[in-house]
């Protein structure tokens, strides 16, 4: 017996066929035409009972799946258990089932609005322009509004924790340089500043810090705690433009203009290289799974160790992408697109 053939094989039922789950103690099992199905089998696709949801399977991965189509320049998703959301250039909000099973609008902007990030928190829907963040029920209700021009500045990126907003801004309270600042919902006249940043990026936050990046060259991956005590920490420094930015199980990884996904490893004070090659990178995600990475050409994911990126989906123009357990989504701004494929 090969050594191959005594690794446990995962045979599933299609058609008129009949394999089940064997281990391979036996050459004369039926086991190739079983593993050819996982290979095409749209109802078992690279793995039982993972379905494509009428796309097609080829080589054991399900084809990319439209969600919603003909959307006007969608810039940004987020997602709940059952549904993705997305804020569009102009402000409005669309939604669509997981699934595939139906999409819609969810509300349309007034004139002259523009959209540039979306989050859920708490079973509230975040989303802002460059001078507002609204909040709303994600299954629908009133909408409210925090005015920033006169408190925080013009907003770049925002992330949302417990009903707090932490945003990347310019001008803030009238500094000459940019700043990361946050706010319980309601009350922006209330927010906490970290001053003189020179040009505060993406932001993300976990349980204890908000993390950020400045976006210059020489740049700088930085945070704070939540809570605002203590000093603001340099966890990278003298790095090309650090753009996307992701924190995963502790390490943190960003994209910098030299096209390459780094990684600093929980206590580690160098970071490390994980892929290269990566040019327009717009946005980032990570699980245990591996880097997901959305830019101007394709959706790609780079291996947890590191390695060439596999490209999962080929885009026009991918401005933001989200993860859950199952599958990666994104949105691809110049196809008017909301998109799905199974990791």
């Amino acid at each position: 017996m090969t050594a191959a053939r005594a690794l446990t094989l995962i045979l599933c039922a299609a058609a008129a066929s009949a394999c089940a789950q064997v281990i391979g103690l036996d050459d004369s099992l039926p086991a190739a035409a079983c593993e050819a199905r996982l290979h095409s089998d749209p109802a078992n696709c690279g793995a039982c009972g993972r379905t494509c949801q009428g796309g097609a399977c080829v080589d054991g991965r399900c084809a990319p799946m439209t969600l919603a189509r003909d959307q006007a320049q969608p810039v940004a998703l987020a997602l709940d258990a059952t549904r993705v959301f997305w804020v569009l250039e102009d402000g409005g909000l669309g939604w669509a089932r997981k699934d595939g099973t139906q999409n819609g609008t969810l509300w349309q902007a007034p004139a002259g609005d523009s959209g540039r990030g979306i989050a859920i928190d708490g079973g509230n829907l975040y989303w802002h322009t460059s001078l507002a963040v609204r909040r709303a029920p994600a299954g629908g209700g009133d909408i409210a509004v925090d005015e920033v021009a006169q408190t925080v500045g013009y907003l770049r990126r925002c992330a949302v924790a417990g009903g707090t907003v932490y945003c990347s801004a310019g001008s803030c309270a009238n500094d000459v340089e940019s700043c990361v600042a946050w706010w319980p919902f309601g009350n922006p006249a209330g927010a906490v500043f970290t001053h003189n940043q020179p040009w505060a990026d993406r932001v993300v936050v976990d349980e204890q810090y908000v993390y950020w990046t400045n976006n210059t060259s020489p740049g700088e991956v930085r945070r704070v705690r939540r809570d605002a005590q203590g000093l603001i920490q340099d966890l990278a420094t003298d790095l090309d433009q650090p753009g996307p930015l992701a924190v995963a199980a502790g390490a943190v990884y960003w994209v910098d203009a030299t096209w390459s996904l780094r990684r600093l490893a929980p206590d580690a004070t160098v970071p490390t290289s994980l892929a290269g090659g990566l040019p327009g990178v717009s946005d980032l995600a990570v699980d245990a799974s591996g880097a997901y990475l959305a830019s101007s050409y394709d959706v790609s994911m780079v291996p947890p160790g590191g390695g060439d990126p596999q490209q999962l989906a080929a885009v026009r123009s991918s401005w933001s992408l989200a993860l859950d357990d199952d599958a990666v989504y994104w949105v691809d701004h110049d196809a008017g697109t909301v998109m799905k494929v199974w990791k």
